[in-house]
């Protein structure tokens, strides 16, 4: 007979509360972390969204490279967001670390339903303290959205749950479209640029196409 403690740790609503909870607390330190690099454009977006009202997300009604080529999920939410709590770094980083969450959280899931709850504990944990997962939880970026949803997406195919799958899967699809098609973009750029530069004639004129060119690839980056 397992002893209670042991029957505890080994029940999923434990593990996932505890882990998520654990998540939170180690990034609500860093909430208030001012914007940094990407983050500041992402963070920009989003307010847009907010000022400009939450319908112009809807492709059309917005230019094409308004969110950077992204899928303004992530900036929806946010803006959303922004209507109840404001549009701020604080909030930004909150939603990252709910997703930073859901993803240590999904991890625990889908390692338990293959290798058993003690294997599930020690992934979950060596993904909630590996620095680089530790670091992107605390910025407004795609990176952990993606991979929560994708550890959640995942986990609801292999145990035959669809409907919660594409739920999950959709966005992330929509977004590796959406990096392949900026990436061809960037790359017949990159051609572009090549053969500008071997007819260039004046300084003057190099010094203002490798301006452009980082302006260029700041904003598709």
């Amino acid at each position: 007979m397992q002893s209670p403690m042991r029957t505890a740790v080994a029940s999923p609503s434990f593990a996932m509360v505890s882990l998520a909870v654990a998540t939170i607390l180690l990034k609500l330190p860093t909430l208030d972390t001012p914007a940094y690099w990407d983050e500041m454009g992402w963070l920009r977006q989003a307010y847009g969204l907010w000022e400009a009202g939450l319908r112009t997300a809807i492709p059309g009604l917005r230019p094409a490279s308004a969110f950077w080529g992204h899928p303004p999920g992530l900036h929806l939410t946010l803006a959303t967001l922004g209507k109840i709590f404001g549009v701020s770094v604080n909030t930004a980083h909150a939603l990252t670390a709910v997703f930073a969450a859901v993803g240590v959280c999904g991890t625990f899931l889908l390692a338990r339903f293959w290798y058993g709850a003690r294997t599930a504990w020690l992934a979950a944990l060596l993904l909630l303290l590996s620095p680089v997962y530790l670091a992107q939880s605390g910025l407004f970026l795609g990176d952990i959205p993606v991979t929560a949803l994708g550890v959640l997406a995942t986990y609801f195919v292999v145990t035959d749950r669809y409907v919660p799958y594409l739920a999950c899967a959709s966005p992330n699809f929509a977004s590796c479209a959406a990096t392949a098609r900026r990436r061809a973009g960037s790359g017949s750029s990159d051609e572009r640029r090549k053969f500008s530069r071997a007819h260039l004639r004046t300084p003057e004129e190099r010094s203002t196409l490798v301006t452009s060119a980082a302006v260029e690839e700041t904003v598709l980056k």
